[in-house]
Order: structure tokens, then C-alpha cells, then sequence
């Protein structure tokens, strides 16, 4: 009330003639100056919260993340000042110096940074807001190292204690928080990253909103990719056309899992097993068991010559009458086939092999192709290359892909042919039937102990360099 008394006396003859609002008052008195008062009180025309923008506009809230990162003592110790809100719910009000605000909140990120960098990080990047471009890096994980002999000895001690403690006094005895808090802290230590991933990785660095310091662990540093000679032989598929084909061959493993209830189950528990029993993560498996839809989008020139339909069209239209209201009671009322074709379509929906362009592939492509091989699916009777195919390859491609799967006087005889176009056709007619292009074999992507994957790819010009190369298949980010 003593601040509202000290506004300027016409504004107080308003406030009684009920020509200016309580909120509008009090937002007014953010301001000691009168004359500043009834400049802004007409200027907003009476609104609150119009005045409280004006007042504020440049001022930092004391409730932004970087003022709660920097503290308000840090702050007030610089020689800040506070513009004190007695009327703001929640808030306490704001600071006079934003300048100083980041200046401080900078210095203090700086700080952090310094240690990462200490630590030996490949690259640190430290700013106030969030980086734009962190959806674009694959994330890295901390590797899990096994207890060391005195570790597991506490741990086991801990255990049993917590469980006489548990039989003694009952589980929600307040001796059994400790115990399980410094349990907890033994097990979280053995998660760190290592000095390889140290040695390639980077770290972001941002202030969040409640003032903590947000972060995030990437690969930096891109693995050297073998650049094509001229020595070597031509590579056959770019880096495109593999993520192509990877779409086209998980779509024709999706229908053979829509159609094979028990393999669909046998998914399930797979992955769920390898999860919750094995500790192996989401993104190791070959299924997304969060209910995500695995988006696939061929380009149609590629599936001129199948007849493979989405297996989301195909749910779309047999289990149209589920309603979404009463769904639970509709599915429980099903009949026992039903509900097994219901699992194996939605199952079905979350495979995932596609491999993204200028990746490698990894421990879910190898789960995949497991799968692959388990539902029996005849890959080259669901799809046969169509002249699209052909039309995204070099002149040098296709001409080595006759000499390995014909022979030499077929690939020379086309190696006179002028118009791409022309080769493409001829390319297409002399090649056996069934003929599949080898990121659509069953087994592509296989990952044997001494070899990795090799398609005999090259990094094509029209690819992104580095896009989503799969950095978290790695075992050592798990």
C-alpha cells in the first residue's frame, strides 16, 4: 500500500475515479519517476501488462535462466541492481544491468568449459542459448566399465543389508535411502566416457531455462572415410542410393513381419528383454518399442516395378473400425487371431533398417537383418530393379556391375554406348533374373568380428557430409 500511495497524486485521482485499473497501478510502480508514470500510463492506454513491458523492455526478470545461473549475490556483488516487483506473483523482479547479467553468465560458462577443455575434450562449445544445430549430431553415451573387486564387494554389502534391514524393520525404513543413495552413486561412477571418446567427442554447453547448465556429448570428430581412386575399382552405389535401397528392402521386411504374428511377438520380447534384462539401448534395436513410427519414403521411380503397399495403408484399412474412444474395450473384445494380425501390424510399423546416406551400419542394422532372415521373405520376388535404379548410377558403375554379374565382353560391348539413358536400358536387360543390388541382399548388413560391411560406396558430391553416420552403434558409446 506505501508503494501504491508514492505514485504520482493524479494517477491516485484516477485510481479512485476508477479510470485506472489496480493491476495498471501496480504495474506503475516499477517506476519512482511520476513523470515516467503517467507517460506510460497513458501511453499503454491503462493496460498492466502493456506498462510492465515498457517498464522492463530493457531489463533482464529475475527468474530468467541466466540471472538464476549467475545468482543474485554474483550479481548484486558487481555493483547490479534490482528493480524490485512487489506485485508480480512468483517473481522478485529485475535486474537494471542486463549487460552485466550475460557479461557475469559468460564469464561463469567460460569457466565450465575451461574444465572439459582440461580434461582433453576434442571440441567444447559453451553459449548462453541452446545450439540450433544439436538435432544434427549424434549423440554419445558414456561407456559402462565392470566394478572393480571392492566395488562389488560394497555393492553386495549394501544389498544385504538393505535386505535385513528390509526384513527387520519393513521397506520404507528411513535406513534404507542411504544405503540405496550411495548404491546408486557407485553405480553411476562406473558410467564415464572414456579416453576414445574423449579424443573424438564433443561437448555443448547452454544455460537452461531454471538456470542449470544444460549438456550434450556428440561426435566431433568425423572417422576418416577411404576416398576413391583411381587406382581401385569404380564404386558401384553412392551413398544415396545404399539409403534408398535400405528403405526399399526394411519396407519389404515390414510386410513379412505384418504377416507373421509370432515373429512379430518374438520381436518384442526381444527387444524389450534387451532393454530391461541386458541393458542395451533403444537405439541398438532393430524395432522402437516407443510406438514411433518408422517413416519410409522411396522416391517412386524406384518402385515402378512393386506392388509393395506401407504396411501403415494396410493397418489404415483393416483396422479402420477401432475406434479411438473405447479402444481398450474394442481390443479386449477381440477375437484371438485379431489381435495377433493387430500385433504384427503395429510391430511391423517400428522396424527399422534403413541405413541414412553416408552412414555405416551398426548393431541395429545387424538386428535387422536377423529379423530379415527370420520372417523368410524372398526380397527379389517383392521388388526387381526398375530402370530408376539404373538412371542413379555413374556410366562407370554400371559398366563395372556387367563385368561382375555377366562378364567382360558384355561390359565392353555397353561400354560404347554414348547416352546414359540407353546404357540404363541395356544395363537392365543383360543382368540375370532376380538380380538383386547388393545393399538389398538378406545379410548386407551383417557385422562379422574381423570385417566391417563393404558396399564398395563412395562419398557422392549431392551427400551431406557426415549426416547421421551412426556414431551410436558404436559398443564403446553403449
Amino acid at each position: 500500500m506505501l508503494r501504491l500511495s508514492a505514485l504520482a497524486p493524479s494517477l491516485i485521482d484516477l485510481i479512485a475515479k476508477d479510470q485506472l485499473s489496480l493491476e495498471a497501478a501496480r504495474a506503475l510502480t516499477l517506476t519512482d519517476d511520476h513523470d515516467q508514470q503517467m507517460k506510460f500510463a497513458k501511453a499503454a492506454n491503462g493496460h498492466a501488462h502493456t506498462i510492465r513491458r515498457m517498464l522492463t523492455t530493457e531489463k533482464v526478470d529475475t527468474t530468467h535462466g541466466a540471472f538464476l545461473f549467475v545468482g543474485r549475490d554474483a550479481y548484486v556483488e558487481k555493483g547490479g541492481t534490482i528493480t524490485v516487483d512487489l506485485f508480480s506473483q512468483g517473481a522478485e523482479g529485475f535486474a537494471d544491468q542486463p549487460e552485466l547479467v550475460q557479461e557475469l553468465a559468460e564469464e561463469k560458462l567460460d569457466g565450465i568449459a575451461d574444465e572439459y577443455r582440461s580434461i582433453g575434450w576434442h571440441e567444447v562449445r559453451a553459449q548462453l542459448d541452446r545450439p540450433y544445430d544439436l538435432y544434427m549430431k549424434g549423440s554419445m553415451y558414456p561407456a559402462t566399465r565392470e566394478p572393480t573387486e571392492a566395488e562389488a564387494a560394497r555393492m553386495d554389502a549394501i544389498d544385504a543389508e538393505i535386505e535385513q534391514i528390509a526384513q527387520a524393520e519393513g521397506e520404507d525404513s528411513e535406513r534404507i535411502e542411504p544405503l540405496s543413495d550411495e548404491r546408486d552413486a557407485i553405480t553411476e561412477a562406473l558410467r564415464a566416457f572414456n579416453r576414445e571418446q574423449v579424443a573424438v567427442g564433443g561437448v555443448a554447453l547452454w544455460v537452461s531455462q531454471d538456470g542449470s547448465i544444460g549438456k550434450s556429448f556428440y561426435r566431433a570428430k568425423a572417422e576418416p572415410k577411404p576416398k576413391a581412386t583411381h587406382d581401385g575399382p569404380t564404386p558401384l552405389y553412392s551413398n544415396s542410393l545404399i539409403a534408398d535401397l535400405s528403405r526399399i528392402k526394411t519396407q519389404i521386411v515390414q510386410e513379412a513381419v505384418a504377416a507373421d504374428p509370432a515373429l512379430a511377438l518374438d520381436i518384442v520380447l526381444d527387444s524389450l528383454a534387451g532393454q530391461l534384462l541386458h541393458g542395451a539401448h533403444s537405439y541398438q534395436m532393430a524395432i522402437d518399442v516407443q510406438a514411433k513410427m518408422v517413416a519410409i519414403n522411396v522416391a517412386q521411380e524406384l518402385m515402378a516395378t512393386s506392388d509393395v503397399r506401407p504396411v501403415e495403408d494396410t493397418m489404415a484399412t483393416r483396422f479402420a473400425s477401432i475406434p479411438a474412444e473405447g479402444r481398450f474395450e474394442a481390443i479386449r473384445a477381440m477375437e484371438a487371431d485379431d489381435k495377433m494380425a493387430l500385433l504384427a501390424g503395429l510391430v511391423a510399423m517400428t522396424v527399422d533398417g534403413t541405413l541414412f546416406a553416408g552412414g555405416s551400419p551398426g548393431q541395429r542394422h545387424h538386428r535387422f537383418e536377423q529379423i530379415a532372415r527370420a520372417s523368410g521373405v524372398d526380397v527379389a520376388a517383392r521388388w526387381s530393379a526398375p530402370i530408376g535404379l539404373f538412371d542413379k548410377m555413374r556410366r562407370a558403375a554400371m559398366i563395372d556391375l556387367l563385368r561382375q554379374e555377366v562378364g567382360a565382353p558384355s561390359a565392353e560391348n555397353c561400354a560404347s554406348i554414348k547416352k546414359k539413358a540407353d546404357l540404363a536400358v541395356n544395363v537392365s536387360g543383360r543382368l540375370p533374373a532376380n538380380w538383386l543390388p547388393a545393399p538389398m541382399k538378406i545379410g548386407a548388413f551383417d557385422q562379422p568380428e574381423q570385417d566391417p560391411v563393404d558396399f564398395d560406396t563412395d562419398i557422392d558430391g549431392d551427400d551431406i557430409e557426415g549426416a547421421e553416420d551412426d556414431q551410436m552403434a558404436d559398443d564403446e558409446m553403449a
